[in-house]
């Protein structure tokens, strides 16, 4: 919490999707949290709540 709202989450995303800026498609998974939300659709992506798709995940 002490390094939130200071701007490094988006500083950090920006640098992400600058380096992938030859990616077409980004597909972000994460939690569903308002504050999480906002931060990406601050950022421009866009909550897709209709994808006729499947997420497979295993976790370690």
């Amino acid at each position: 919490p002490e390094y939130q709202r200071k701007g490094i989450g988006t500083l950090l995303l920006q640098q992400i999707l600058l380096e992938y800026k030859h990616v077409y498609q980004k597909v972000l998974l994460t939690d569903n949290t308002e504050k999480t939300i906002q931060f990406y659709q601050s950022a421009g992506f866009i909550m897709d709540t209709d994808m006729n798709c499947r997420a497979f995940l295993k976790m370690y």
